[in-house]
């Protein structure tokens, strides 16, 4: 059965998971972890979306994401490539570093947001790794509690929900996370989306305005090489990491010939600069460039 396409609603909140290939770590160091969240930094001024919450375990990521203008999988596809293609020439290997396709499921509500974000911090906890989400640095709960936070992180939302005196609203909110109450830490579908509609997670009336709501993505602003490819890759429903690989599958051949295309036409790439990008010679894109498109203009 094909896949739906993703919803995009502006400013809806997302569940972003990454899941490391194979289950395989992502992180290996707290450098590691430390790089990741310069790319999240650098993607939430790129796509102007906001992060409610988050958490780096070992080799899997989650967060709470609040789309704007954009779908959410451009910053996603865009963190996700840049971070693979790091971590693969610091351990001087290549292949697949996440999953094929990531998570994005549509939270309804600020109950559920509230629900996403405390089951975000209670990853660690309920992996026992801590017995409390406070004593995890790699989440954004210290953010949230008055400890160590993140320019990039947007807190006050969620805590104007508990009170209006924020040492007052930090207090509940830090109740909230570690109230041990089993039913209140269902993950209500957080991890796999709702019965009705797999992409969203929240009652069928939520799931009804989501429909109404939901458009077609606007076009990336392609700035750059990086904007061109996370589209593409979006588009297609792959991760640039497999354009990468010594694979000679065709439809991955003819990825990158559009990629190529694309860039040379809105001025943001040579054909070299792709070919360097994805480890091919320059004669190679050119050649598929011909072959799917019918030109082959170098651009140099």
């Amino acid at each position: 059965m094909p896949r739906k396409p993703r919803l995009h609603v502006p400013g809806g909140i997302y569940h972003v998971i990454l899941r490391g290939n194979n289950r395989q770590p992502l992180f290996f160091s707290a450098s590691d972890r430390l790089d990741f969240e310069s790319l999240v930094e650098g993607g939430v001024a790129r796509y102007a979306c906001r992060v409610h919450a988050y958490c780096w375990m070992t080799n899997h990521v989650h967060l709470a994401v609040q789309a704007g203008r954009q779908p959410v999988g451009g910053f996603v596809q865009w963190v996700a490539g840049q971070y693979a293609r790091r971590l693969n020439r610091r351990k001087s290997r290549c292949g697949h570093v996440f999953e094929k396709r990531h998570r994005a499921l549509l939270v309804g509500g600020e109950s559920y947001l509230l629900e996403l974000i405390r089951y975000i911090h209670r990853n660690p906890v309920e992996a026992r790794m801590v017995e409390k989400a406070g004593a995890y640095r790699w989440s954004s709960h210290a953010g949230y509690v008055g400890g160590d936070t993140r320019d990039w992180l947007t807190t006050h939302w969620v805590l104007s929900l508990f009170a209006s005196r924020l040492s007052e609203a930090r207090r509940l909110f830090d109740e909230f996370v570690h109230d041990d109450d089993a039913e209140a830490r269902s993950c209500n579908g957080f991890d796999r989306g709702g019965n009705v509609d797999d992409r969203v997670v929240g009652d069928d009336r939520f799931l009804e305005q989501v429909m109404e709501r939901a458009v077609q993505p606007a076009p990336l602003s392609l700035r750059s090489l990086d904007d061109v490819v996370a589209s593409v890759c979006e588009a297609h429903g792959i991760r640039e990491v497999e354009l990468i690989d010594r694979t000679r599958t065709r439809r991955y051949a003819k990825i990158r010939a559009e990629i190529a295309k694309k860039a040379i036409e809105m001025g943001v790439a040579t054909l070299s600069q792709v070919a360097r990008r994805f480890g091919r010679s320059d004669a190679v894109i050119c050649r598929s460039v011909k072959r799917y498109f019918g030109s082959g203009d170098r651009n140099e």
